[in-house]
């Protein structure tokens, strides 16, 4: 049976942003901010998303990604400044000059290497990341352009969530930490329509969380960049994930 979407919004359906910041969008034209870490033709989403989100009134969220500091442990170029060799995720680079770590990083704790982050704290992070993570370029730092919502959203949200916060944790690895799910939760939101950029795995990764806790779950599948969804389709399917067009949305919503 069709899912009636108009029914969903009159029951207070929310649309949720995901990592829509400066950082994220090559930048054409150029915005400040934009460019640190570029997902490509990102910009293309922006027209389809603007096409549904006034759909949802005040019912919008946002959920960021927010970076406490330059000296970030998950940032490259603070291992670049203490003269160790390593560089940013790219798809041109050889993945152990990006990827660091649980021996590399005791390794350089043995040696006498003095970190400006809590180094104990970030060793616990690798072991619970499974023994390394990926280095990324500065990108979304608190205070800065970087992090603000790119300015070609119409419609902004009226709640932002924040995952992370410190500079051992990157926030992929402690997202309940926003505190979205739990609002929704409270709320009693019946359903949820996602879009953004997925990079990393955390769009998905809250889609599956979302549906987890019995909340109707969706995404535009035009409204998505950064990910190639034909690979993740089937998992977010058997989740009970549905993925639609934003044509589609509205076009329902116009039948009488």
């Amino acid at each position: 049976m069709e899912t009636n979407f108009k029914s969903l919004l009159t029951q207070g359906a929310r649309f949720l942003y995901i990592d829509t910041e400066r950082s994220f969008f090559p930048g054409r034209p150029y915005v400040p901010g934009a460019g640190e870490l570029p997902i490509p033709d990102a910009e293309k989403i922006i027209d389809p998303i603007n096409s549904v989100t006034g759909r949802f009134g005040r019912r919008i969220d946002a959920l960021l990604e927010e970076h406490p500091c330059r000296d970030a442990a998950y940032f490259a170029s603070t291992y670049c400044r203490l003269g160790l060799a390593k560089k940013a995720y790219s798809q041109h680079e050889n993945p152990a000059d990006y990827t660091l770590t649980l021996e590399e990083f005791q390794q350089w704790r043995r040696g006498g290497v003095q970190f400006p982050f809590g180094a104990d704290r970030f060793e616990r992070h690798l072991h619970e990341m499974g023994g390394s993570i990926v280095l990324w370029n500065e990108h979304a730092r608190e205070g800065t352009p970087g992090a603000q919502m790119h300015p070609g959203f119409t419609h902004e949200p009226s709640a932002l969530f924040y995952r992370g916060g410190t500079p051992e944790v990157h926030p992929i690895g402690n997202m309940e930490d926003a505190g979205l799910i739990g609002r929704y939760q409270h709320d009693q939101v019946p359903a949820v329509f996602v879009a953004g950029i997925s990079e990393n795995g955390v769009l998905e990764r809250t889609l599956t969380e979302i549906a987890g806790k019995g909340i109707k779950t969706f995404y535009f599948v035009d409204g998505i960049a950064g990910v190639q969804m034909l690979k993740i389709r089937q998992q977010l399917q058997e989740a009970g994930i549905t993925g639609i067009t934003t044509k589609d949305f509205i076009a329902q919503l116009s039948q009488n």
